[in-house]
């Protein structure tokens, strides 16, 4: 596919950078997921959540409003335990591999959820996960 040049602000692409260096992308590909994650988001949550949770930077401490961090925090908790949801983590555990999920306990971790159900915390480096020591 051809490529097409799009303008961001510096601070957007910068945050790509930082970002892209943790996950082993280049600064296109983080911004290309977030785009994905963005256009995921806006058809399975509602306007007035999305624009909370933009205003937020994703850090849902930020947001003052006790009902609309609550609101946010709702909505992202049916995103994870949705019917769409479980029926794609069932059919990638019927299949035998394994999936990954943000670890709660480390911002920064993921947790390998392998088909037998048991949880290898670790990370990403180079594409490939890596259990911690």
């Amino acid at each position: 596919m051809p490529a097409l040049a799009v303008k961001i602000s510096e601070e957007l692409a910068e945050a790509a950078r930082r970002e892209a260096a943790h996950t082993d992308r280049s600064l296109t590909g983080q911004v290309e997921h977030w785009a994905k994650l963005g256009r995921a988001a806006e058809a399975h949550l509602a306007v007035s959540v999305v624009t909370t949770l933009k205003r937020s930077g994703g850090d849902l401490n930020t947001i003052d409003d006790l009902a609309s961090r609550k609101a946010v925090w709702e909505a992202l908790e049916n995103l994870k335990t949705g019917a769409h949801f479980a029926a794609t983590a069932e059919k990638l555990l019927a299949a035998g591999g394994s999936r990954y999920e943000a670890d709660p306990q480390d911002p920064k971790g993921i947790l390998q959820v392998q088909s037998d159900g048991s949880r290898v915390r670790g990370k990403l480096v180079g594409r490939k996960f890596v259990p911690a020591e």
